[in-house]
């Protein structure tokens, strides 16, 4: 089995959403990674050391989404409810720039976190163009 294909399967135990942003980065980081290691015992390690880590993130990223997850979402349905449907898409974009750029920060890839702080900026002034297009007040529904 190759790194690549072992990697691929432990993935498969982050949830769906975060698979989907992060899968195919952590992947291509993990397959480079194991194409560096020298030696079989120098190979075990890094392959133990990884999966464990693999098992305690996907771990991790379950718990808070069971934790936190369902309540942001029924926070977002009620900020969201009634709300011109223009306004509810720049409020997503706006909540997904946000959990993106948090993401980066958690896994410490800073240039990420700046592009995505930049991307932030920009829809968050989108929103305020379509909420004053509306007449609406203060932004609300963010994460």
């Amino acid at each position: 089995m190759t790194a690549a294909r072992m990697f691929g399967l432990l993935l498969k135990l982050y949830p769906p959403d975060y698979r989907a942003m992060f899968g195919g980065e952590m992947l291509s980081v993990l397959d480079q990674a194991a194409k560096q290691q020298n030696g079989l015992p120098r190979s075990i390690g890094f392959f133990a050391l990884e999966a464990l880590g693999i098992l305690w993130g996907a771990a991790r990223e379950w718990a808070a989404l069971l934790m936190v997850g369902r309540h942001r979402l029924r926070e977002e349905v009620m900020a969201h409810d009634g709300l011109p449907e223009e306004v509810q898409f720049a409020q997503s974009r706006v909540d997904t720039a946000i959990r993106q750029m948090v993401q980066a920060i958690s896994l410490q890839q800073f240039e990420k976190a700046r592009r995505c702080s930049d991307l932030e900026r920009k829809e968050r002034d989108h929103l305020h163009r379509i909420r004053k297009k509306y007449g609406l007040g203060g932004e609300t529904g963010t994460v």
